[in-house]
């Protein structure tokens, strides 16, 4: 599967170059993470790449997390922050955090995880 300036083609042979040109023309078409087959990596698999990466460090990751105590809604602490990872939630200052209420994860302000259900656009 070749993906290209978000559309998907089923293969390289499927590919026309003739379309790029569409697209720098206006066409625009929508990609969807299922259209494509595309995973993206679950937040502990990031934390834990975050942790234990030898070129990354953890002070300049930021992981955000909702929160319905916190005043914005949700909480934002660097990686090096955590004390534990666990199977289904980590651990920060005493506290333990579920994985499913982070829903971003940056490194030098590069989104390495996102959910779509973020505090700012939930009802």
């Amino acid at each position: 599967m070749v993906c290209l300036l978000a559309k998907c083609y089923p293969s390289e042979e499927a590919y026309k170059p003739s379309e790029a040109k569409d697209i720098q023309a206006g066409a625009s078409w929508r990609l969807t993470a299922i259209s494509c087959h595309m995973t993206q990596k679950s937040v502990r698999e990031v934390l834990n790449e975050l942790r234990w990466h030898p070129g990354r460090d953890a002070s300049e990751a930021r992981v955000f997390y909702r929160d319905r105590a916190s005043e914005k809604g949700f909480v934002v602490i660097r990686a090096d922050e955590m004390n534990e990872l666990g199977p289904s939630s980590f651990t920060h200052r005493g506290s333990t955090i579920p994985y499913y209420k982070v829903f971003r994860v940056t490194y030098r302000e590069e989104v390495l995880f996102e959910r779509e259900e973020s505090p700012s656009n939930q009802g």
